[in-house]
Order: structure tokens, then C-alpha cells, then sequence
């Protein structure tokens, strides 16, 4: 047989070097030879009881690596194929963020930027993916995940050679990414004492950087919850070392308890067995009478707190600095700790804001008890204000268990043919059980308090990640105890113990919505004190000033003393002269960075004013933009009269706290 000629154009056969490369990076790591580390005899047993002990992430870390290259998890972790995820698709994502950062492509990243993140991209957020190994999960979704960031901080970059797109236009993508992205909420159970594993958590996921924005808390969790959303990060690592060893008698005076007559002599005249002052006085300590927008202009952490009413037919309340904002957080707190017989139901305290004092929040005599009866997790409310589409649970309560599933556990503390029955006729006897109530209630018997059972027993226990730390058969006796500091102590170890082996998949999930977060804090400030806005201030500054001149010296239709705010937030406060007209008025919005050699004369010093819809644009920056720029600053607005009718104008000018505390609010 003659062999037919093949005439081949090797031009079309060459291919560059680099293309080769990348095409062929996503299938190297499947050619992975097949061995284990050969362990030391009781090695692997010695290291297994290690990682149950381990007091630290980075010792809990080593353990946990060596275990999976003893049992051969990285041959897994290095091989991308699997049935859990489709990764092809991220290969195909991950080539393509490659070569637009290759090629310094900033269009092209912020297109893929906008079109292509999501928090489930090509299922990589599947559990499974996340139970083979103790540490880290495929190494291709690891890359993926890093070249997203990297992609996010090139953006972040400066300066963008070429006509690409500018910096509000890559702050625009962001924010509609973020918006599509959605967030991350931690949500803190009741649990009494057993709460005070929250801090556990807490710490954990500060120290990884990870601690999300939004937090809730219901009970016990609302404490913690509070606490650490009223602090600043950089006051957060303090606060974790001092609070196991601060005043927590929140059921009784460790000094002089009272005797049980007294007890039985309150539940007979009050319905409640604890005096619910101890818990208000150790409340007040720790937050003092901030308010839920003090505490959101101050750290920029959105503090939620549900309380649920003492009636049957009103629904579960969800406190924040958008629903309640004036309302005092401890009395909030107060409220959401209220279990029926324990304590009596507590009233809502509002910041009065022409004196400063408590006034009832709601003009009516209705009160709130205990957060965990009809709304221990708030995860629709929080989905429809804060387009919260990821939960991150710590659950303590000890009464949910029959209501968690296997996958809700690190290591399912029961398993095999007898653990499936005894799920299935504790589901059973719960089902028998609210069926009955139901039939009390509705024939009148016990209508509210079957009612708040049923809502018990029905509600959501877990999230889309549940960290559930050990508690103790032995501890059941203290759920309603003091917590001592060696409570505390144990406490908070088990509380991170529980996290550590969560830290993976909430990397996953959270890496790159914290990364957009960060990414457009230090773009609106960029945009606020970019050099065309300065140029801008300094240009306008000069009339400013002269019609500032004409004011003090009466030259004009109107002498009288100018309008100012103290603002703290979207609301503010003001005191305005009997005299004032409306009509003719120049609005001042002040923001001057500070100085080190004198920082408050520095800090109340203007620098310039914008005019018309850029002055809008400047100050929602500022105002977003300062809990980034490192030290705490206010928003100032001061109007004062004008010779005649001018746009609303806005000189920038930064704040420090000592100028707030002696500007007229």
C-alpha cells in the first residue's frame, strides 16, 4: 500500500510557549505519585489525640497536616477531578484571570470581575469537597481562589497604563459585584452560660481575618455578640484576653448570694426566679449607653439583637441601626436574656436626643423577653435588609440536638443502625408532641405559652456552616450559674476547637467577599483625596472664605449665628438659631486630614469646598471610606447664611474625636 503525502503548515502547528504552559498547568497535578507518608509506629494515634488538645490554630494546623499526608488526603488535593464540583469550568476561569492579568488587561479583569464571581462557582462551596481532608480542600480551588484576590488587588493598583477604566468606574463594578456576591452573617445562639463559647468563635475567626461585618445574637449570643461589635479591631485582641476575668454575675451577687426563700418569694410576686438588676448592672458596664448607631459609626460592624414579644400574635423583633437605632444596646440585650420564669420581661430604652437620657422606646407598656423562643436565628430578615445569602452558625444550645443533622457535625457523634432509629423516633415523638399542643391551643388551654413552645420546637437551629462546640454532660449543672474565669477559659478553648476545622471552607466562602469589602473601602477613599479633588477644593476654597468674611462682618442679607451638626452617621442632631432662614445657605461638609504635630488644630482645619452633586459624591465616600483610613472620624455639617442664594456647597475637613467632643452638637 503507497502512503498518500501530508502536506502540513507548520505555521499553524506553532504554538507559543507560555500558551503551552498554561494549557497544560490544570492537568499536571494528575500525574501525582500514589504514596503515603510512612508513619512512626503510634504516630498517627499520638497525633489524633494531639489535634483534640491543641491550645493554638498554628499547632492545631501542624497536626492537622501531618494527619493528611499520613493518610494520603494531599494525593487527593492535588488531583482536580472529582464528580463534587465541575472543574473544568474553573480551570477554564482560572486560564482566564491568568491571561487578563498577563496580558494587564484591566477591562477585560473587570469584566470577568462583574460576570464571574459568585460564591458557588462551579460548586466549589459543595460540602464534600470539604470532609476528605482536615486542612485546605483541591488545590485548583485554592489557586482559583488566590488569583481572585490577586485580581481584586490589581485593580487596586496604580497607575493603569492604556484608556482603560477609571477608578469610580472600577468602583462602580465592585459594588455591583458585591451586591451580587452577597454577604456573610455569623449568627450567635442562645445557650445561658453555654454561650459564653461564642467568644471561642469569635476569636477564631478574628485571628484568621475572617469575622464577618453582620452579626447577630439571640440571648447569651446577643452578649458576645454585642460586646464585640462595639469595639474597634484594634480593640478587639484586648477585649479577648480581659473578658474572662470581668465582672460576669449576671444571676447573682457572687458575694452575697440570696438564699433559695428569696428566690421562691420573687417567682411568687414576679413570675421571674432571677432579679434581673445583676444582669443590667453587668450590662452597663461592659457597653455603656451607646446606642445601635453609636456602635455602627463607631466600627462599622452591623450589630443585630432579636427579642420576641411577650404576645401571641406579634412577630419576632430583629434590633439594629436601621430599626432601632436610637435604642440603647444594653437594654436591647437586656430584653433578648429575658427566658420566661428566669427573668421578667424587660422594656426597650431609646437615647433621648435633646437630653440624653433613657425614654421608652415604644410609647406603649409592651415588653420582650428571651430572642431564642420565637427567633434564634434571624436568617430571613437578615437575607431581606442585608442581602445575606451565607450563615455562618454557633449553636450551643443544648436542646437542638435532636434538630441538627449529620452534616451539621465535624464527626457525627452517633452513627450506624442505631443512631438512624433513635433520630427517627426522636423526629417522631417531636412530631406527636406539636401535634398535641396544637390541640391544646386551639381549644384554649395554655394558648401562649404552647404557643412559644411550638416556635421553639420548629425554628432553624443550623446555618450553611455550623460550628458547634463540645459541651460537657458534666457542665449542665452550671447553664445557669455565674460563669467563673476558668468557665470562661475552658469556655472560649472550646469554642475555637470548634471553629479550627471549619477555618478551610469558610476561607472558601469568604475570602473573596471580604477582599471586595476591603477593596472598596480603599477606593472611595483614594476618590475622595485624589489629587483632581484637592485641585478642585483648592479652587473653590477662595470664594468660600470671602463669603465666610461678608457673614462675620454683617455685609450681606443675614448676620446671624451659623446652623451646625454633630452627625455621626445618616441621622443627625441640630440646634438651630430662632432667626435662621432656610432659603439662603451655604452647607458645609468637613473632612481635614490630621496632623502629627497638632492633631486637634489640624483635625477642625478646612481645606476646601465642592459644589452641587460632587459634594454629595465626596461626602457619601468620606463617609463610608473613614472607619478605613485608620483613626476615628466624624462628619461635621455646618450652614451658615449666605448674601444671597448660592447651591449647597461642601468644604471637606476631617474630624478627631477630641474636635467632636468640643464642637456644638
Amino acid at each position: 500500500m503507497t502512503s498518500l503525502p501530508v502536506s502540513v503548515d507548520l505555521h499553524q502547528l506553532a504554538i507559543d510557549k507560555k500558551s503551552l504552559q498554561t494549557a497544560a498547568q490544570p492537568f499536571r497535578d494528575l500525574f501525582v505519585p500514589s504514596t503515603k507518608s510512612q508513619p512512626q509506629p503510634g504516630e498517627k494515634e499520638s497525633l489524633q489525640a494531639k489535634l483534640k488538645t491543641a491550645s493554638s490554630y498554628p499547632e492545631w494546623l501542624d497536626t492537622a497536616t501531618r494527619l493528611d499526608q499520613i493518610e494520603g488526603n494531599d494525593i487527593w488535593k492535588a488531583n482536580p477531578d472529582s464528580d463534587s464540583y465541575n472543574f473544568r469550568l474553573l480551570q477554564d476561569r482560572l486560564r482566564q484571570l491568568r491571561e487578563a492579568k498577563e496580558d494587564h488587561d484591566v477591562a477585560q479583569m473587570l469584566f470577568l470581575v462583574r460576570t464571574t464571581f459568585s460564591r458557588n462557582t462551579s460548586g466549589m462551596g459543595n460540602l464534600d469537597l470539604y470532609c476528605h481532608s482536615r486542612t485546605g480542600t483541591k488545590r485548583l480551588i485554592e489557586e482559583y481562589i488566590d488569583e481572585c484576590l490577586d485580581t481584586i488587588d490589581y485593580l487596586l493598583s496604580e497607575p493603569h497604563t492604556g484608556s482603560g477604566p477609571t477608578r469610580t468606574e472600577i468602583l462602580d463594578a465592585l459594588v455591583c459585584t458585591r451586591q451580587t456576591y452577597g454577604r456573610t452573617a455569623l449568627l450567635l445562639s442562645g445557650g445561658a452560660t453555654f454561650g459564653m463559647n461564642h467568644v471561642g468563635v469569635m476569636q477564631a475567626l478574628y485571628e484568621a481575618n475572617l469575622l464577618p461585618r453582620i452579626v447577630s445574637g439571640a440571648s447569651a449570643g446577643s452578649i458576645v455578640a454585642a460586646v464585640v461589635c462595639t469595639r474597634t479591631d484594634e480593640e478587639i485582641p484586648h477585649l479577648l484576653e480581659t473578658f474572662a476575668y470581668g465582672d460576669l454575675n449576671v444571676f447573682d451577687n457572687r458575694e452575697t448570694p440570696e438564699s433559695i426563700l428569696q428566690h421562691l418569694a420573687r417567682f411568687l410576686k414576679e413570675g421571674a426566679w432571677m432579679d434581673s438588676k445583676h444582669i443590667i448592672r453587668v450590662l452597663k458596664g461592659m457597653m455603656g449607653d451607646a446606642t445601635f448607631q453609636d456602635a455602627y459609626n463607631r466600627t462599622r460592624k452591623v450589630l443585630n439583637i432579636c427579642v420576641s414579644s411577650t404576645g401571641t400574635f406579634d412577630v419576632p423583633r430583629i434590633l439594629n441601626y436601621i430599626t432601632a437605632p436610637n435604642v440603647i444596646i444594653w437594654s436591647a440585650v437586656a430584653a433578648s436574656c429575658s427566658l420566661p420564669l428566669l427573668f421578667t420581661p424587660a422594656p426597650l430604652l431609646a437615647k433621648d436626643p435633646r437630653t440624653g437620657e433613657p425614654v421608652p422606646w415604644n410609647p406603649t407598656p409592651q415588653k420582650w423577653m428571651d430572642g431564642s423562643v420565637d427567633n434564634d436565628l434571624p436568617i430571613t430578615r437578615l437575607s431581606e435588609m442585608f442581602n445575606v445569602n451565607h450563615f455562618i452558625v454557633s449553636q450551643v444550645n443544648p436542646h437542638v440536638v435532636p434538630f441538627l443533622s449529620d452534616a451539621d457535625y465535624e464527626s457525627p457523634p452517633l452513627t450506624g443502625k442505631l443512631a438512624t432509629w433513635g433520630k427517627t423516633a426522636a423526629r417522631l415523638a417531636v412530631s406527636e408532641g406539636m401535634h398535641r399542643m396544637s390541640m391544646l391551643a386551639e381549644i384554649g388551654v395554655l394558648r401562649t405559652p404552647i404557643t412559644k413552645l411550638k416556635s421553639m420546637l420548629t425554628q432553624r437551629y443550623s446555618g450553611d456552616i455550623t460550628i458547634l462546640p463540645e459541651i460537657k454532660y458534666s457542665d449542665l449543672q452550671r447553664i445557669l450559674a455565674n460563669p467563673t474565669p476558668e468557665f470562661m477559659i475552658n469556655a472560649s478553648l472550646s469554642g475555637q476547637r470548634a471553629t479550627w476545622p471549619k477555618i478551610s471552607r469558610i476561607q472558601s466562602h469568604c475570602a473573596i467577599e471580604l477582599a471586595i469589602d476591603r477593596a472598596i473601602a480603599q477606593l472611595r477613599t483614594k476618590i475622595v483625596f485624589s489629587p483632581s479633588q484637592s485641585n478642585l477644593r483648592q479652587i473653590v476654597s477662595t470664594s468660600t472664605r470671602a463669603k465666610r468674611r461678608r457673614t462675620r462682618t454683617g455685609d450681606g442679607c443675614h448676620s446671624q449665628q451659623p446652623r451646625s451638626y454633630s452627625h455621626r452617621g445618616p441621622r443627625a442632631t441640630a440646634s438651630r438659631p430662632r432667626s435662621f432662614s432656610k432659603t439662603n445657605s451655604d452647607i458645609s461638609f468637613d473632612i481635614a486630614p490630621p496632623s502629627a504635630q497638632e492633631p486637634e488644630a489640624a483635625s477642625c482645619a478646612p481645606v476646601g469646598t465642592i459644589h452641587g452633586h460632587r459634594a454629595r459624591e465626596a461626602a457619601r465616600a468620606e463617609y463610608y471610606s473613614s472607619n478605613s483610613i485608620g483613626n476615628q472620624s466624624a462628619i461635621s455639617l455646618l450652614m451658615t447664611p449666605s448674601a444671597r442664594l448660592t447651591p449647597p456647597s461642601i468644604v471637606i475637613r476631617r474630624q478627631s474625636d477630641s474636635c467632636l467632643r468640643t464642637s456644638p452638637s
